[in-house]
């Protein structure tokens, strides 16, 4: 194979920065003879992202095509980042003999590309828009490509209303139809902006798309306000006892029509008719409250009442102080205090058809991962129903079937499931930071919560993506039609109505 030895490498032949998802790569070799141009002979191509030297680097080869060709097109999408980078050609005849690997001079690199830009149809430049905003995004040719992992991120911003940068939806999935942005509460002006931009699995974020010169004026517009808000009630940051009579209270409140105007509290006696024992003056509605309660050892209650701006009040929001008798320490009394075993959740399911017990459900880590059954009442005595496969945190109840989230090293989504014999795989998503922090049932479904924001909806056989939110959802509850999200920071709250996902505005008023 005469002069074979002269192949070179043209591009890319060192210092390169690629950006992208492909490359084409072109050598030049010598002018083939009449003889060569009839032979069979081929092209060997090698890559590698972790050059050493000559004899120590591993090479992969990534394609074999004739000697007639003079580049190559390599598709390799988002698997390399690397400063290291080199290509290596060989040659090689229908005999087998092969010459030695002809590299690029230099290293080059690659870096991953960053998400595609968004393309948006609605809302337009100098449009006029009340009521409500179509939110559209064009995703032709993103669909079926690398780019379909990208979650899009839409918010808004106004200078003359001092609005800042404000989220409308996050971490939308590519595909997803038409948005309706409710704009009915928004002040009137002519220059409100919509911040378009997508990011991937790498927080990589694409170019934003400004929106500009939008204008919003809700005309003829009245507010009516007939219902009290709805919310819930956080003491002393979930603790179970307190040694002082000043309590922290957290109260997460949402008004579907106008904003919060105040609070009172009163504690009420742990047993009926549970009387009020005492009773606060009117205070500003604040994120952190504060309230005292009596001096005296027992099981306390503490009661809220909301009112908003149209003069509703909510039905007093209670919260207990102390767990009752069957509390967490009596449930850590049930295990070796010597051992390692410890409880991480459990699952109390009322009695029914007479019953009068029903069921307790726990779960352990530590020494023993298994899953505990509680059906006496009089001796609380338990028994071990079921081997867990890994460390699990939550366990919960869906439609008479136990579901147990599973904590993995690579921190993934790993719904287990009580098939009344063992535990069993119910769903698993690979995603990074994809593990379950939270789980209830609302309407006909089991919500999860993720740690990286995403919320799933499960039917018991399929998933499906509902939305996400800032953060780790920490605790969700359902209360009247709504399901109230709790960021695990406890700076945020967020309400879902079934089709879509708010976070709630917290601001400070006084009560009359």
């Amino acid at each position: 194979m005469a002069n074979l030895n002269q192949i070179s490498v043209v591009f890319p032949n060192g210092n390169e920065k690629i950006f992208g998802r492909q490359m084409e790569i072109s050598w030049q070799k010598p002018r083939m003879s009449s003889s060569e141009r009839f032979s069979l002979m081929d092209i060997e191509i090698f890559f590698t992202d972790n050059y050493i030297d000559d004899h120590k680097t591993s090479w992969s080869r990534i394609a074999r095509i004739p000697y007639v060709a003079n580049n190559f097109i390599w598709n390799f999408g988002d698997r390399f980042k690397s400063e290291k980078c080199r290509i290596g050609l060989r040659v090689i005849d229908s005999d087998g003999r092969r010459t030695k690997i002809f590299k690029s001079a230099a290293n080059f690199s690659i870096s991953k590309s960053p998400p595609r830009t968004p393309s948006v149809i609605s809302p337009a430049k100098g449009m006029r828009y009340s009521d409500s905003m179509p939110i559209i995004l064009d995703f032709q040719g993103v669909v079926g490509t690398n780019n379909a992992r990208d979650r899009i991120f839409v918010y808004y911003r106004s200078v003359k209303k001092e609005i800042p940068l404000t989220a409308i939806r996050e971490r939308i999935p590519v595909g997803t139809g038409p948005i309706r942005w409710d704009i009915s509460d928004l002040p009137n002006s002519d220059d409100y902006e919509v911040v378009v931009f997508s990011s991937d699995d790498y927080n990589s974020r694409s170019s934003e798309v400004v929106i500009k010169d939008i204008s919003i004026f809700n005309e003829g517009y009245f507010i009516r306000d007939f219902f009290p808000p709805e919310g819930f009630m956080v003491i002393n940051d979930g603790e179970t006892y307190t040694k002082e009579t000043r309590v922290n209270a957290k109260l997460y409140t949402y008004d579907e029509s106008t904003d919060i105007h105040g609070v009172r509290f009163s504690e009420l006696s742990s047993e009926y008719p549970y009387d009020e024992v005492s009773i606060s003056p009117p205070q500003f509605y604040t994120e952190s409250m504060s309230t005292s309660i009596e001096d005296v050892d027992g099981k306390g209650v503490l009661s809220a009442i909301v009112q908003d701006f149209g003069g509703n009040r909510s039905d007093p929001q209670d919260d207990g102080l102390f767990l009752p008798r069957y509390g967490i320490r009596n449930f850590r009394s049930l295990l070796n205090p010597n051992s390692n075993t410890q409880i991480s959740d459990i699952l109390s399911i009322p009695p029914s058809g007479g019953q009068s017990f029903g069921s307790i459900y726990f779960i352990t880590t530590g020494d023993k991962l298994s899953l505990f059954e509680i059906k006496n009442d009089a001796d609380i005595s338990h028994r071990e129903i079921a081997e867990l496969p890994m460390e699990c945190n939550l366990v919960t109840n869906f439609f008479d079937t136990i579901y147990i989230s599973g904590i993995s090293q690579d921190r993934t989504f790993n719904l287990l499931r009580y098939n009344g014999d063992m535990i069993e795989e119910a769903y698993l998503i690979s995603d990074t930071e994809s593990e379950i922090s939270s789980m209830i049932q609302f309407n006909s479904s089991l919500y999860l919560g993720c740690l990286n924001g995403d919320i799933y909806k499960f039917d018991g056989t399929s998933l499906s993506l509902e939305g996400a939110i800032d953060g780790s959802p920490g605790l969700m509850r359902v209360i009247g039609s709504n399901m109230y999200i709790l960021s695990g920071n406890a700076n945020s709250l967020y309400v879902y109505n079934g089709e879509s996902i708010r976070v709630l505005s917290i601001e400070s008023n006084i009560i009359n």
